[in-house]
Formats: structure tokens, sequence, C-alpha cells
């Protein structure tokens, strides 16, 4: 039984098209959440919104929101809403690379094309762990929530990272295999 792709009843042009549009959008909200994120990041917390994503504990993230202040606060709070569309844009972009690669190693390699359906899928599980971290995250701004919202939070970036870095890894290693490998 194969697996679906959900972009398969696209042409190959609207793949292509849609691929080129999320990626510039994703490019584009990259780099203002890294401008906008750049005032976050202080000595308590030198990657900005990521170490609150990751601090896990309540005493990790009371330090945190005490080293950025209201003004911080305020400006995370700002960053976590664009990420409700950056999450929407890198998960549609890594998705379709992980399918457009695996259509061109689906016929030299038919366990490498179903890793490919595998981390297409996973792309939007990425996206939903992200979904529920920044919900997390914005309950931990609103203010003492115990240890509850920040375990959340971390509990869902871990594997969120990890998903989003391996669609990574297919699609860059998939496209070199597929450039590499002789045809015919």
């Amino acid at each position: 039984m194969r697996l679906r792709m959900p972009f398969e009843r696209l042409s190959s042009l609207g793949q292509w098209i849609l691929f080129a549009v999320s990626f510039v959008l994703t490019v584009v909200l990259s780099a203002v959440l890294s401008v906008l994120g750049r005032p976050l990041q202080q000595e308590a917390c030198p990657q900005g919104i990521v170490s609150l994503e990751l601090a896990g504990k309540t005493a990790r993230v009371r330090e945190i929101l005490e080293a950025w202040g209201q003004e911080g606060r305020a400006l995370a709070r700002k960053h976590i809403l664009l990420d409700y569309l950056y999450l929407v844009c890198y998960s549609i972009t890594i998705a379709l690379g992980c399918a457009l690669v695996a259509q061109k190693l689906a016929p030299q390699s038919g366990s490498m094309a179903t890793v490919g359906g595998i981390l297409v899928w996973a792309q939007f599980g990425a996206a939903v762990l992200d979904a529920v971290e920044n919900y997390a995250m914005l309950r931990v701004l609103d203010g003492p929530q115990g240890a509850f919202w920040p375990a959340v939070a971390r509990g869902c970036a871990a594997p969120k990272f990890a998903i989003v870095v391996l669609g990574l890894l297919y699609v860059v290693l998939g496209f070199l295999w597929w450039l590499l490998t002789p045809k015919g």
C-alpha cells in the first residue's frame, strides 16, 4: 500500500509554484522573526524566544521573563503570534521539499521515497507541535501557571525541532543523492 502525499493532486508545476511561494514567505518570515527576536537575546536567555521554548521549568521561565521585563514580554507575544503564520509556511515548504525529492528518488529507491513520504506528513505534525508550544508560551506570558505550561512548551519544542531538522536533512541529502546517482 502506497503512502499518499498531500500535494499529489497538484500538477508538477503547481507543486513547484507552491514550493517557491512558501519558500519565499518562509525566508521573509525567518528574517522578520530574527530581527524582531534580537532584543529577546540577553545574557539570561542567549537564544531569545528559543530559550523560553526550551526552559521547561518554572524557575527558568521566571528568570527569562524577569530579564525581558514588560517590553520584552510584549515583544515575545508579538513574536509568538507571528510564529503562527511562520509555522504554516515552513511546514508547507519543508513538506513540499520532501515530496519533490521523494518523487525524484522513487525510481531509484522506493524505500527512500517512502521515508520522504513519512517526513512529508511529519512536517504537519511539527506544525501542530509548534502551535501547541506557542499556545503554552502565551499562557506562560499571561502569568504564573505553575510547571504545566513550561513543560508543555518544552515537550513540544524538542520533537518539533527534530522533525524539522530531519525533513531539511532529507531534502538536502536526498537531492544530492538524486543528483549524484547515475540515471538509467
